[in-house]
């Protein structure tokens, strides 16, 4: 047997479309649901914007704060450098001062000494005293020193015993009479003597300090030799010129 097919359609009722009143009601309620939204976004915005001016209002016044403090801090600061500095400014005017004075003291003591450079070691034999007091008079020729020149004490400088091609030891005496230690010294700078082939040379005894502010003079004095300049370094540190009999310190 087969099976018939119907043509006939079944029974069916397509859904009936939402009357009016329903649509508004729907629409009502979304409304509503937007506005308590709205709402809600409304507060939190509220919410943070008054979080966001206390903090304004707390920086403002950190800040305010931090202002007042770091400029009282800068200014404190300043007044202490500035305090410090004009210390410092006069320990040192006091420390070059007290400089000045203890290299004036030190020239002091050595102004009677003499350095002596050219004469060998043990020429002066047993007696060195005796020898310089009779030797330098003859040497430089000043008659008058023969039997009144006294040396106090004398030494040589302690340095190891110099080669052929080194720099001749220097022997420091100390005269007895400040005058004749310039008598001496004067005599030496202007006729300079030559001893069993060595050249002898006389100079005064100066402090370190003073010997290198002395040689600042080395280049100015070259000058005046190459030009026969007369010239003196005159004692502390001043260089006398008298070119054409006119004396010029400087």
């Amino acid at each position: 047997m087969g099976s018939e097919i119907s043509s006939e359609r079944p029974d069916y009722s397509p859904p009936a479309s939402p009357t009016p009143t329903e649509t508004s009601t729907d629409l009502l309620q979304i409304l509503q649901e937007i506005k308590k939204g709205i709402a809600i976004i409304e507060n939190k915005i509220n919410a943070l914007t008054s979080k966001i001016t206390t903090m304004d209002t707390k920086m403002s016044k950190i800040t305010e704060r931090m202002e007042h403090h770091a400029e009282r801090r800068i200014g404190d600061a300043e007044d202490a450098i500035g305090t410090i500095e004009r210390k410092m400014e006069a320990i040192q005017n006091e420390l070059s001062h007290l400089k000045g004075k203890c290299d004036d003291q030190e020239n002091r003591v050595h102004r009677s000494n003499i350095h002596l450079m050219g004469l060998p070691e043990g020429a002066e034999g047993n007696d060195p005293q005796k020898f310089l007091e009779k030797w330098l008079p003859q040497l430089l020729q000043l008659q008058d020193l023969l039997k009144a020149l006294e040396i106090e004490c004398m030494h040589w400088a302690l340095k190891p015993h110099p080669g052929p091609q080194d720099r001749l030891t220097i022997l420091i005496f100390k005269m007895l009479r400040f005058p004749d230690k310039e008598l001496i010294v004067q005599q030496a700078r202007e006729s300079l003597s030559i001893k069993k082939n060595h050249r002898i040379y006389l100079f005064p005894d100066l402090s370190t300090d003073l010997y290198r502010r002395r040689k600042d003079f080395d280049e100015a004095k070259s000058i005046c030799r190459a030009r026969s300049i007369p010239f003196a370094l005159l004692y502390l540190t001043k260089l006398m010129l008298t070119p054409s009999g006119h004396e010029n310190v400087c």
